[in-house]
Order: C-alpha cells, then structure tokens, then sequence
C-alpha cells in the first residue's frame, strides 16, 4: 500500500519581511490582523493587544 504525506509547508522566503495589513478585525483578544509580505507573499496573523501596543504574530508565516 502506497502512503501519501502532505507535501512540506514553506514557511518563509529568506529574506526581511516588510508585513502589510490587508485587514484587521476587533475581539476579544484584541485586534486580529491580516498581514502579507508584498515581495513574496508570505501571509502572517497577529494580535495587537490594545492601541498603540506593538502586534504580534498570532501564527508561524505561510506561503514565500
């Protein structure tokens, strides 16, 4: 019997990601935002915790 494994993620291009937000959401947790690098296009969550804090990633980068 042949066994299928799902093929390897990539998880970032090697280089500096400039994140962008596409969009960003309330809740509970704070503000949920939907970020991508525009020169590989690596997509990211994070969460910023209240105004003016720094966000941070919520997931691991996926895509490059």
């Amino acid at each position: 019997m042949t066994r299928l494994h799902p093929a390897p993620t990539v998880l970032s291009a090697a280089h500096e990601h400039g994140w962008t937000t596409e969009s960003t959401h309330p809740t509970s947790q704070g503000i949920v935002r939907y970020v991508r690098c525009p020169a590989c296009g690596t997509r990211r969550v994070d969460v910023q915790s209240a105004p003016g804090w720094v966000p941070r990633a919520a997931s691991i980068q996926l895509g490059g």
